[in-house]
């Protein structure tokens, strides 16, 4: 028995399926035009992934996402997702309408065949595919470009492919059940993996308990059932393997946080014009009105790839709002919008060229070029920093990074200067939030963190002693951890840190013969840089893209381990003299681990298809051997 039936009227409603899918698809003009949070931030992948195609690189890495990120290793990004790899092929005003009418189709399609299985009449079978293509697709506004459609769309398909399974006396699976099941996980929805799951399973203990025909036993089946989910997560470990090394990596500090898609959007006409207004730059939000779905509806990343959206990134809390480094990766709601400057001297390790705020920033390090009511947009005044050459980092601990990075800035040449002081400040018992933010002012306390208890933590930049005094002594603050009362006995002092010294920290002495260095070629998509540096002594070259593992570099054809400095960034140490630096694409060992498990179970189950007492080449073999003793039996 095949799942697709060959009788022309079952053709003939598959065919009626596909007009109404293209149908429906010509008249939703709504989702091309504002997709959902979630499709605009997957459409901007796949510009990146086409990207890579177009310009013949292997998709490895997205080189605009705050100044690279791993591209196979993201699921989001759907990279070996089956449908966008033939629809990559195609122009790209093409690729959402295709997208709906192949999922809407697979899922109406799907809806019928499972209906037909339970006897159904052929009439009522199409009635009732089309109402859940209505229901699944077309009922929600905008819902066509929505990824949960590529997951709910293949379900109903592995429901069938699971009942025809069952009815087969084997512990191998069907092919299309395994091979629809690896094409929802490398879709990359969020869950879609864990719906086809459970699909599968509960289609085999169905089987079980209404066994109308099922001539397997129960054993038979759990094995078949088990073995095709096996063989989807072994065929597609090229990629799940090195995106769970990827969350790993995530969930312990080296990207911790982004801004939520999800969150209302600004869909002023006037604040629209002036993002479409900034072009192709890299562009960041520190203002909780605008959000990156905005940005990404505005067209604003359509050069660099992904832009860097969120405000917030590795340990930094919030680079936006003043960049203090997080022990635990995540910014506090109630500090954004609240500081009183943004750290361009750190947003210049990346890129950023333009900042849409609703408060005023530094405004010696940025100019004001456009607005749009309160939301303002703000150009650079610091050169982004490109490859650069400078010398030897300080070994340091967690904690004394984090205590430089908060209270001292970067000039021009990656030196660290200026400084701040940290304290905590307990306000009275009394104080409401509008008195404790006209105290602030008054006080000019640069609020970083709410520790609790009516505590938080501040940037102190004026040290001098009656300021501090006029802090100490005010009627609104309770107490202030670390200061004495007596300050002309105590001063402030720099706290004493201790802890091992695993972290590198750029630019704590002046270093003059810093400066840039000469890119030779580069292959973005691949994340392959090629430099070539003259340095005056030893010291590193350090580059404006975060540190993952999986990057590795050679110095005049010899390894080097890079080293992450300042707890997010890639540096290559080279010695005095003239170098070529070949930062490899990347490529990381899970990559390779995943690579391998995928080939290995495509061999495994090619072997153990063709050894399977159901494969048409066993039925061969038994049915010649048997050819074979009748006639050495009439002999």
């Amino acid at each position: 028995m095949s799942v697709f039936t060959r009788r022309s009227a079952d053709l003939m409603v598959a065919v009626v399926l596909l007009a109404v899918a293209v149908a429906a698809a010509a008249m939703d003009g709504q989702s091309r035009v504002l997709p959902p949070p979630d499709a605009r931030v997957r459409l901007a992948w796949e510009a990146v992934n086409r990207r890579a195609v177009e310009s013949r690189q292997a998709p490895l890495w997205n080189p605009g996402y705050f100044g690279g990120q791993p591209l196979i290793g993201n699921s989001e990004a759907a990279v070996a997702y089956p449908p966008a790899i033939v629809l990559r092929l195609l122009p790209a005003d093409w690729f959402m309408l295709l997208t709906f009418v192949l999922h809407a189709w697979a899922l109406g399609l799907g809806v019928y065949l499972v209906m037909r299985r339970t006897r159904t009449q052929r009439s009522g079978a199409c009635l009732t595919a089309l109402a859940t293509m209505a229901a699944g697709a077309f009922a929600v506004p905008a819902f066509s470009a929505s990824t949960a459609l590529q997951t709910f769309a293949w379900l109903p398909l592995v429901a069938m492919c699971a009942f025809h399974g069952s009815e087969r006396n084997t512990r191998i699976p069907p092919v299309l059940l395994v091979l629809l099941l690896a094409t929802i996980i490398l879709g990359g929805a969020v869950r879609g993996d864990w719906w086809a799951a459970l699909t599968v399973i509960g289609c085999y203990a169905l089987a079980m308990i209404w066994p109308t025909r099922v001539t397997a036993p129960r054993r038979t089946l759990a094995i078949q059932g088990a073995t095709a989910i096996g063989l989807a997560l072994g065929i597609t470990a090229f990629q799940a393997i090195p995106a769970w090394a990827l969350t790993s990596a995530l969930h312990t500090g080296e990207l911790a946080y982004r801004q939520d898609e999800n969150a209302p959007l600004t869909q002023s006409p006037d604040v629209r014009r002036l993002l479409e207004r900034l072009g192709p730059h890299r562009t960041i939000s520190a203002c909780p009105a605008v959000t990156s779905a905005d940005l990404v509806n505005a067209g604003v990343p359509t050069a660099d790839g992904l832009a860097w959206y969120s405000a917030g990134y590795g340990r930094f809390r919030s680079l936006a709002a003043g960049a203090y480094p997080a022990r635990y990766g995540r910014r506090d709601d109630n500090d954004v919008g609240r500081a009183r400057e943004v750290r361009q001297d750190l947003l210049a390790w990346l890129g950023v060229r333009y900042l849409i705020d609703c408060t005023a920033p530094d405004l010696t390090r940025w100019r004001q070029v456009d607005q749009a009511g309160p939301i303002v947009a703000y150009e650079s005044t610091t050169t982004p920093l490109s490859a650069t050459w400078t010398c030897t980092p300080r070994a340091v601990s967690a904690g004394e990074l984090e205590y430089e990075l908060a209270t001292r800035v970067y000039d021009q040449r990656l030196t660290l200067a200026g400084r701040w002081v940290m304290i905590h400040v307990r306000w009275a018992p009394q104080v409401d939030e509008p008195a404790r933010a006209r105290a602030e002012t008054e006080l000019q306390l640069n609020p970083v963190q709410f520790i609790g208890e009516r505590t938080w933590r501040y940037a102190l930049a004026d040290t001098k002693m009656d300021h501090v005094r006029s802090i100490v002594t005010h009627p609104l603050v309770e107490d202030i951890a670390h200061i004495s009362r007596n300050l002309e006995a105590t001063g402030l002092p720099r706290p004493a840190i201790s802890g091992p010294k695993s972290e590198w920290l750029v630019g704590d002495d002046a270093c003059p013969a810093a400066g840039q260095v000469q890119v030779v070629r580069t292959k973005p998509f691949m994340g392959r840089l090629i430099l070539q540096v003259v340095a005056p002594q030893p010291g590193v070259v350090v580059l404006p893209e975060p540190y993952f593992p999986g990057r590795r570099a050679r110095v005049d054809g010899e390894g080097v381990t890079p080293l992450r400095v300042n707890f997010a960034f890639l540096a290559v140490p080279v010695g005095a003299g003239s170098h070529r630096i070949d930062v490899l694409s990347y490529s990381p060992g899970s990559l390779w681990l995943g690579g391998a498990v995928s080939l290995l179970t495509l061999v495994g189950w090619t072997v153990a298809s063709r050894r399977s007492p159901s494969s048409p080449r066993h039925t061969r073999m038994v049915l010649a051997e048997r050819a074979v003793d009748h006639a050495r039996r009439e002999s």
